[in-house]
Formats: structure tokens, C-alpha cells, sequence
């Protein structure tokens, strides 16, 4: 039977207040796709924190509705938001062909962030070639593969467990002005709010149209940042219309239309 909203957040809190109070370490947000409440850890902390939830509050909420994702621990295992020495990045992205799968990190495609550098996630340092890179009409995005490594459909965050699955894209379509979005910068860091308009024209991107603006503080070093809500990637960060407020992202599906690559969400 198909779960609402309200149920999904309610179980959500309470999942929360049994990590907390046990000193879990586990991140836990709602993947409203999938109608259910994820908790990504290491190991078997997820079950651990189900397990207490369960016999907590089994018999009055939709524990059923509790999804266990275990983080890989390597740290050979590249996730998304890590950085750039100039600018921020955003997720993972991959390719398949003939020679086999590749990966990559998006990031912005503007001055400082589109040339072949050096990607650090987790103090891990890669070396990257840029494949695509673009800075026009609805897109700022450049795709940087990765020399070595395989990597997860995760991201970094500031809090704990330090990462969130990736487990969906949101197109420019859907995206309604009022909903909650949040970026992760190497200058701004973790910082949350509302989409104000879809219909922006960066003067800095020619022929510009499309861009998300939004409430969120922001500030340079920010550029190529992950812009998400729970387990959906949005977009990648592009500037700011106002210094520390109105801050721009190009979406997901307009920065990779026809480029071949795709946000890693599996």
C-alpha cells in the first residue's frame, strides 16, 4: 500500500531519536521515490539501528518501510563530493562502451573548474581528465574521469556517517519553486534552502536560461558543488546572482543531455 508523506517523516523522526540516543552513526533520510526511510552505514550498524527501532516502536508505525544501504569502507572506493583545488564537486557520474565502464565527478564548466586536476575525496588524491565541458544556454558542467579507482553511488556530507546514496535524479520539469534543496561547497559547506525561480539567465553562461535560483547562501570556491534533497541529486552549482544569497544551479539533466554520461544511482 502506497505510504504518504507525513508517515514517511514521522517514522523518519523517530528512527533519528534511536540513533541518537543509542550514538549510532548512520545517516537517515526519506527516499520518497521508493516510499520508504533509508539509513545508510557501515557494516551492520544499519541493522542495528532497525532492529532497536522495531522493538521501540513496532507496533505503532510502518517499520516495514525501514531500508538498510551499507556504505563501502574503502577508501579506494571514490564517492562524489569531494574537491577540486579551485572548485568544489558534485556526484559521480559513469560511462559504458565498447572499452568498458569509466568514471567520472562532475563539476562546474566555467573558468577554474573545466581543466584536467587533481580530484581529492576523503584525503585520497586522483588524477582526472576532463571529457566534456560546457558553458552555454542551460548548461555549466564539465565531466572530469577518474585515472583509477571504482566508485559508489555515494556523496560526501559534513555530518555523520559523512555520505549519502545517490538513488535518483530530479529533472528541470518537475522541480516546483518552494522546495527544500540543499548544497555542499568547500567554501560555504553544508547549507540549505528553497528554490525562488527555474527561469534564470546567468550573464556569465551565454545565451543562459533555465537556472535554478535559490535562497541558499553561497560564495567563490562553491562553483561544481552537489545540489540535493535527501537521496535525489538536482544539479551542480553554478555561482550566485547575490553575494551569500540567490544562489544558481544548472540541473542534472540539462548539463548531461547527449553527453553519453549518467549519475551513478546503483
Amino acid at each position: 500500500a502506497d505510504v504518504d508523506f507525513v508517515t514517511l517523516e514521522a517514522l523518519l523522526l523517530k528512527v533519528v531519536a534511536e540513533r541518537d540516543r543509542l550514538g549510532i552513526d548512520a545517516d537517515v533520510s526519506v527516499d520518497f521515490l521508493e516510499e520508504r526511510v533509508e539509513i545508510g552505514a557501515q557494516g551492520n550498524v544499519g541493522d542495528t539501528l532497525v532492529n532497536a527501532t522495531t522493538e521501540k516502536y513496532g507496533s505503532d508505525t510502518v517499520v516495514d518501510r525501514l531500508a538498510v544501504a551499507e556504505y563501502s569502507s574503502s577508501t579506494f572506493t571514490t564517492r562524489g563530493g569531494g574537491a577540486f583545488p579551485r572548485c568544489s564537486a558534485a556526484f559521480i557520474v559513469t560511462n559504458s562502451n565498447n572499452y568498458g565502464t569509466r568514471y567520472g565527478v562532475l563539476s562546474a564548466g566555467h573558468d577554474g573548474c573545466n581543466s584536467n586536476s587533481t580530484y581529492t575525496d576523503r584525503g585520497k588524491n586522483y588524477s582526472t581528465s576532463v571529457q566534456y565541458s560546457a558553458v552555454a544556454n542551460r548548461r555549466d558542467v564539465s565531466i572530469h574521469q577518474l585515472s583509477s579507482g571504482s566508485a559508489q553511488n555515494v556523496f560526501s556530507v559534513p555530518f555523520h556517517p559523512g555520505a549519502r546514496f545517490v538513488r535518483a535524479t530530479r529533472s528541470w520539469a518537475v522541480m516546483m519553486v518552494g522546495e527544500s534543496v540543499c548544497m555542499n561547497g568547500q567554501t560555504s559547506g553544508w547549507t540549505c534552502g528553497t528554490i525562488n525561480s527555474k527561469n534564470y539567465g546567468p550573464s556569465y553562461v551565454p545565451g543562459g536560461n533555465r537556472f535554478i535560483e535559490t535562497t541558499n547562501t553561497c560564495a567563490y570556491g562553491d562553483s561544481g558543488a552537489t545540489w540535493s534533497s535527501g537521496s535525489t541529486a538536482y544539479g551542480i552549482e553554478s555561482g550566485f546572482r547575490d553575494r551569500n544569497s540567490r544562489c544558481l544551479f544548472g540541473t542534472i539533466d540539462y548539463a548531461l543531455s547527449g553527453t553519453g554520461w549518467y549519475v551513478k544511482t546503483s
